[in-house]
């Protein structure tokens, strides 16, 4: 049986960590609009859609553009993510489960992103690619090998 278990620990980053946390909540929010919209408009244009494997291929052109060479300041997996969660809503979609997917707003109270690979916990600290060692107030120990995280700000900005 597959047991999964699930940790909430409140980060507390420095200043610069923060900023660079912010961009890439930016970041993927920015992806997965923009695969959004290439969806519909390929949709739109040839009555069928594109596959996440198609949109993998188009980001790393994306990241190589002079107006988003930003994009490659941020984890790739992370972006890569943000493609998987919007074919997954689309999945979800055509299945009944769930609405058409929306675009998500820079304004929306909560802003997070998911990184599945190279997250690690250990003493009070978080390891995020890209940033570094972050500082995190750990209320329990963790006792078994973390496999990926959410990042998430909520509505207080913690």
């Amino acid at each position: 049986m597959l047991l999964r278990k699930v940790y909430r620990f409140q980060m507390r980053p420095t200043k610069a960590q923060e900023d660079i946390l912010y961009q890439m909540a930016g970041a993927k929010r920015f992806v997965y609009n923009w695969a959004l919209a290439a969806r519909r408009d390929a949709f739109e244009a040839t009555g069928t859609g594109l596959t996440y494997n198609q949109q993998a291929g188009e980001l790393t052109k994306l990241k190589k553009q002079p107006d988003t060479a930003w994009l490659g300041t941020c984890d790739s997996q992370m972006l890569q993510q943000a493609l998987r969660d919007v074919d997954r809503a689309f999945k979800n979609f055509f299945e009944k489960r769930a609405k058409h997917p929306r675009f998500k707003s820079c304004k929306d109270n909560v802003q997070s992103f998911r990184i599945p690979q190279r997250v690690k916990v250990e003493d009070g600290k978080v390891y995020v690619p890209k940033i570094g060692w972050v500082r995190i107030r750990q209320s329990q120990d963790v006792d078994c090998k973390t496999k990926g995280a959410t990042f998430k700000r909520d509505a207080c900005g913690k």
